[in-house]
């Protein structure tokens, strides 16, 4: 295998492609690691493309790397597009981070928008949902305004739930 550069700079391609990859490690953040990854293939798909003769399964493999990283990179700036709120997600998602400090308003957002979250409005004495020991109730509510009371099956108050707060079966 015969470098097309000059030997000097063939080892600091070489190197340089390998070390960018050694980088990756360092990362914590999740786009900075993509894109150090993205970096550090195609790097060396173009040090294996040239060698003489190219070095074709490394740089078949390192491109398929560098375009998995770069789908990636892809993604996650496509993440970072502002989302809009609405006045009531608003409400919501400012009570929630009362309850889940440590986790973005994006992440909270993304999540209940992938698992259908809907908005449940009642009226003062409305019956939102019945508990009846038969099967399980899978939902996890959130109060945005109002308040919700339980009763137990002789109709005695177990529970009051105020806005910021959670209710589901266990409650």
């Amino acid at each position: 295998m015969a470098p097309v550069l000059p030997y000097f700079w063939d080892a600091v391609l070489g190197n340089s492609s390998q070390a960018s990859a050694l980088l990756v490690y360092v990362f914590v953040d999740e786009l900075q690691l993509q894109t150090a990854g993205f970096i550090a293939a195609a790097a060396q798909v173009i040090f294996f493309l040239l060698q003489r003769p190219p070095v074709w399964i490394f740089a078949f493999w390192d491109s398929l790397q560098a375009l998995i990283n770069a789908l990636q990179v892809i993604k996650l700036l496509l993440e970072l597009t502002p989302i809009r709120f609405n006045d009531r997600e608003a409400e919501a998602l400012s009570l929630m981070r009362e309850a889940f400090d440590e986790v973005p308003s994006r992440k909270m957002a993304r999540v209940l928008r992938r698992v259908g979250a809907r908005w449940i409005r009642a009226h003062p004495g409305d019956r939102i949902v019945q508990f009846d020991g038969v099967g399980h109730h899978d939902e996890l509510m959130l109060v945005v305004e109002g308040k919700v009371i339980a009763y137990d099956k002789e109709m005695k108050q177990v529970l009051e739930v105020s806005p910021g707060h959670f209710l589901a079966e266990t409650s």
